[in-house]
């Protein structure tokens, strides 16, 4: 088996207790029954790795299954750094590791698991004998102070003695009215102690906004709703309510995702793919005997630009035990990396993930498994691994992707891909050609609304509902003028609900009369919600407080940066390439009504005396950037 192929194949996956409650889970083994085949004709036979059919196994015994045990725990970072723990930890993987010397190559499949497994051992020891932990409370209040808890006892306990006392509901009774008097004396005090908590939590909201963002939006997400748990699901018409149902269910749910219907496929074209693979195989055999061992400098290059508070595998290993854990782990990883490498050997470990569901959310049903994304969660270790592996295989990313795949590119997003797939079907509709077009689901693919109609009104309508929906939730949230400044609340209506709510505006095009008007009573409503003020509040007198300018503006400074972004990309990029083309035909006039967003951008070119900019982009090449926003900018106050 190919080191390649080895990496990517999934052997097995657990769903956790995040589809299912905790004393259920299942093992779902997804393998690929091709045969064997070893990178190096070297590689002896327990150096190769056997894959086997689907083999499904069901537990119903939380006690007996390690990994429900451990997700349970996790480790505070930021009180063992708070508490300078981290120089205890990285001792004690030092000892743990001291003894321990790496295998010498080659190893068998045996050697390299059992090293992997000390590596993990010594890790787990370490955290175990020297960090803290955390764990959910779902009913702490972070407001009860010390004279909360003592109103607290005194109300429960002139309680105990109006009970003990014959719990006579009557004003003249001594007992029930010394209950009352502490009971009021503690809700007093209660409301007094949450008053203050909620105004220190906005002060440092406000002092916060600018200087710590993480901060903000770790209590903005505290604030939402709680995780959406999976308690009943339905399947092909069948409604499951019982633990082991809903666990098989769900088992079942991502088997049939990594199924393959041979009928569906189209034979030339898994040929073509086949051969495909084939070669990249062959040139990944060609470059792996030339493939240097890792040296220590890379491993701590790498492990020194992790990142915090990423979700662990199976193994429990996060980004921060080998950050912190210093410099006799990183080396021991060395040298696992280049056993893995001289022995094309993946452990097992890296080839198992935990499936989690995440709901998509909106208004999807939550009983439906489709409304679900899953994720499969692997092994830290070998993330770290392929980060090391990239810079090694760069030869085969040549002409790796095709110009049109705008995905995992620089500079290239999905509005990109959108513009692409939008200006090509304008073109020949243009020229009167027959064009089909087959959308499955742009909304999934690129987070925009594609129609081969190009009927904007339906999304200008998810526009306004989605602008005030997410107002709405965004001051239920806390996030309110009564709380909070009413800058601060409008840089994170800013930063959630236009960003949200105009996603993707930059290709609106053509937008008539009514659609501006029903985006800019959106925006009205949003000026006024922020601001506390009613709904018959003066539009013009709310918007010139903030000095909010209309939508319409807004949506004209997206499109303009994002034509700055397209002048700015390389001429090999293919969105760059269509603008340029696109630009020339209106130029030269090579159809008599010309659709798209060339004409819409020309009258903003105008609008905004813009228009010499894009004559010495078509005669010069060269666009300038900043003189550009300056004109842009003094048009508007202009217009103002």
């Amino acid at each position: 088996m190919d080191l390649m192929e080895n990496i990517s194949t999934l052997d097995s996956s657990y769903c956790s207790r995040e589809l299912a409650p905790p004393d259920v889970h299942r093992t779902i083994n997804i393998t690929n029954n091709t045969e064997p085949e070893a990178i190096h004709s070297t590689c002896s036979e327990n150096q190769k790795s056997i894959h086997k059919k689907i083999n499904v196994n069901v537990s119903n015994d939380s006690n007996d299954n390690p990994l429900l045990t451990q997700l349970s725990e996790k480790v505070a970072w930021t009180k063992a750094i708070e508490l300078n723990l981290i120089t205890d930890y990285s001792f004690a993987v030092s000892q743990n590791l001291w003894s321990v010397c790496a295998p010498s190559s080659p190893a068998t499949a045996e050697t390299i698991e059992s090293y992997y497994k000390t590596i993990v051992d010594a890790i787990m020891t370490a955290d175990h004998d020297t960090l803290p932990h955390k764990s959910f409370v779902k009913h702490l209040k972070p407001y009860w102070t010390n004279t909360v808890k003592i109103n607290h006892a005194h109300m429960r306990k002139r309680r105990a003695d109006w009970i003990a006392n014959g719990k006579i509901h009557n004003r003249n009774n001594s007992f029930f009215r010394a209950y009352k008097d502490a009971k009021r004396d503690f809700r007093k005090e209660l409301e007094l102690a949450y008053n203050a908590y909620m105004k220190d939590c906005a002060q440092k909201l406000e002092e916060s906004i600018d200087s710590d963002q993480k901060y903000v939006w770790s209590v903005l997400k505290s604030r939402r709703k709680q995780k959406v748990i999976c308690r009943e699901l339905r399947v092909n018409g069948r409604t499951y309510t019982e633990d082991n149902d809903i666990c098989e269910a769900w088992a079942d749910h991502f088997e049939s995702i990594f199924k393959t219907d041979r009928t569906l496929l189209n034979p030339e074209r898994e040929q073509s793919m086949k051969q495909t693979i084939a070669d990249i195989r062959n040139g990944f055999r060609a470059v792996s005997d030339n493939i240097t061992e890792f040296e220590y400098d890379e491993v701590y290059d790498v492990c020194k630009k992790l990142k915090n508070n990423k979700s662990t595998g199976l193994d429990k290993v996060s980004y921060e035990h080998v950050k912190y854990a210093g410099k006799q782990l990183q080396k021991h990883l060395c040298a696992l990396f280049n056993l893995i490498i001289q022995n094309c050997y993946i452990p097992v470990d890296w080839k198992s993930s935990v499936i989690i569901p995440l709901f998509k959310g909106g208004n999807k049903d939550k009983t439906d498994p489709n409304s679900f994304r899953g994720i499969s969660l692997t092994s830290c270790i070998s993330k770290i691994f392929e980060k090391m592996l990239v810079p090694h295989l760069e030869p085969l990313q040549q002409n790796f992707q095709h110009p049109t795949q705008m995905a995992y590119q620089k500079f290239l997003c999905s509005t990109h891909a959108s513009f692409t797939m939008q200006e090509v079907i304008r073109h020949y509709i243009e020229r009167n050609s027959k064009v089909i077009v087959v959308l499955m689901n742009s909304m999934k693919a690129f987070g925009i609304l594609l129609e081969s109609s190009f009927n904007s009104m339906e999304q200008t309508m998810n526009a306004c509902h989605m602008l005030r929906a997410t107002t709405i939730s965004i001051m239920n949230s806390g996030v309110h003028p009564a709380i909070l400044n009413t800058s601060t609340c409008l840089k994170i209506v800013n930063q959630l609900a236009y960003t949200r709510a105009l996603y993707g505006c930059e290709l609106w095009n053509n937008l008539t009369k009514s659609e501006l008007l029903l985006l800019e009573r959106a925006h009205r409503f949003v000026c006024k919600a922020v601001q506390g003020l009613p709904k018959r509040s003066r539009s013009d007198k709310c918007t010139s407080l903030l000095g909010w300018l209309c939508i319409e503006c807004y949506i004209d400074k997206c499109k303009l940066l994002f034509f700055g972004r397209l002048c700015r990309l390389n001429s090999a990029h293919l969105p760059k390439q269509i603008m340029m083309a696109r630009l020339l035909e209106f130029k030269y006039t090579c159809v008599d009504n010309q659709l798209g967003f060339i004409p819409d951008m020309y009258r903003l070119f105008i609008k905004y005396n813009l228009l010499q900019y894009v004559v010495n982009l078509i005669e010069l090449g060269s666009f300038s950037f900043k003189n550009c926003l300056e004109q842009c900018s003094v048009a508007k106050h202009s217009q103002d």
